[in-house]
């Protein structure tokens, strides 16, 4: 019997690409019981477009919908996915962003299946959009390989940071885990789903990383936007240095770079080069700056 999942979305203005991942949730062979969606508003009427919106793209009318109303100022990546779980009564609850869009039918059900086998979450590959830059398409690569595996505390000394590398761009957790867990019990707008991963693995559980499960999702960002978001995954590592003084990324960066610099070479970019190393220092500085921030 295939175990129930809920999906939970949180969206800002949602567009053509969350149209187009509702059009797809509702042609899974494993079909969502449930689409919770968690939309920011900053107008009245926003969260009852989004649910027209929803319901128009969405094939299969059986599925269950709900839009809750979030508050731009009160919106917080853990805090505001910790609310949502507490809507969702399913075997596991499945989270992704509006922009990622599954690759085929059977997303929904080669993540459930890793649920199955063990795994107190799993998340999803991502392949980059159409159109994206080679940076980025590399980029993807480098993160999302197309083997899949599994990680346990065991790994910590081998994989490092890699150990608890995830996304909850498109991840799937066990519901009754994550409960017992605590779910993401702090406030954090970034990495909450590898703080979550530090957190199960300690306490003995294990994450599947499943590459047959894809989704398209890619940014192209500019070197205000990479160093924004540094600074907020600089101001997670500085709120958990339990995990981020016992599991250094300087080295995974160091390997980064030079896998995308080997890559630029080989697809004879070399005039890519420079703006990747600078999009790389904004990174740095950004982290840095998150990490000084109280």
């Amino acid at each position: 019997m295939n175990m129930t999942v809920d999906v939970i979305i949180p969206v800002y203005r949602p567009d053509e690409k969350f149209n187009k991942l509702i059009k797809m949730l509702g042609m899974q062979t494993l079909l969502p019981s449930k689409i919770l969606i968690a939309n920011t508003v900053d107008q009245e009427d926003t969260c009852k477009k989004t649910e027209e919106t929803v319901r128009v793209n969405l094939d299969n009318r059986d599925i269950p919908i709900e839009v809750h109303p979030i508050n731009k100022p009160d919106y917080d990546h853990a805090l505001t996915r910790q609310k949502m779980a507490g809507f969702s009564d399913s075997d596991a609850i499945l989270f992704m962003t509006q922009d990622a869009v599954p690759k085929d039918r059977d997303l929904l059900k080669n993540l459930s299946d890793a649920i199955e086998r063990g795994a107190g979450a799993a998340f999803a590959r991502q392949e980059a959009n159409e159109g994206a830059g080679i940076t980025e398409k590399y980029t993807r690569l480098f993160n999302y390989g197309t083997e899949s595996y599994e990680r346990t505390a065991e790994d910590f000394s081998k994989f490092g940071i890699k150990t608890i590398f995830c996304s909850d761009t498109c991840m799937i957790y066990d519901r009754a885990v994550f409960e017992k867990l605590g779910g993401f019990d702090q406030k954090s707008m970034f990495a909450e789903d590898m703080t979550y991963a530090f957190k199960l693995l300690n306490n003995g559980g294990k994450l599947a990383y499943v590459a047959e499960a894809s989704v398209f999702h890619s940014h192209d960002l500019t070197l205000k936007e990479n160093f924004r978001r540094s600074r907020a995954l600089g101001k997670n590592q500085a709120q958990h240095p339990e995990i981020y003084k016992k599991l250094s990324s300087e080295k995974e960066g160091m390997k980064y770079v030079k896998y995308i610099i080997k890559s630029l070479f080989k697809e004879r970019k070399p005039l890519k080069i420079p703006y990747f190393l600078l999009s790389c220092g904004a990174r740095y500085l950004g982290v840095l700056k998150g990490r000084q921030d109280k």
